[in-house]
């Protein structure tokens, strides 16, 4: 069910390599690296828990939520109340994770938009297709 992060094994990487620097005179080198180390592995820490973790959850509870409307179809009342009730707690348990990936799925549509425009710029009048390749 769940897919191992892809996250984790860089973390535990740069993790090794911060605690295997040596330090030896100069000491630029080694200062750079022990500076720029623990930010690559923030970054990749904050990407493990909202893409890795957090993704996973917030599929789970959704399709917890797709079962329980498809659950709903040919049932009295009474149980679809059940049905609603176990919904609205998916839905509440859901949303602290949502939040937390809520911005990287605006930046994302941000992206998409921007990228679907110049997509949609492309002159296709100028490609020939096959009927007109073989005719000459």
């Amino acid at each position: 069910m769940f897919k191992q992060n892809p996250f984790g094994d860089p973390i535990r990487n740069h993790v090794r390599v911060l605690l295997s620097i040596k330090w030896s005179f100069p000491y630029i080198p080694q200062l750079i690296q022990s500076i720029v180390l623990p930010i690559v592995i923030g970054v990749l820490s904050i990407l493990y828990i909202t893409i890795g973790i957090a993704s996973q959850i917030v599929s789970m509870f959704l399709n917890m939520i797709r079962d329980a409307q498809s659950a709903m179809v040919n049932v009295t009342s009474v149980e679809k109340s059940g049905y609603v009730v176990a919904i609205g707690i998916y839905c509440i348990m859901l949303s602290p994770f949502w939040l937390l990936q809520f911005p990287l799925w605006a930046l994302g549509k941000l992206y998409e938009s921007i990228w679907s425009k110049e997509k949609d710029d492309i002159d296709i009048s100028a490609v020939k297709t096959s009927e007109e390749i073989s005719v000459g």
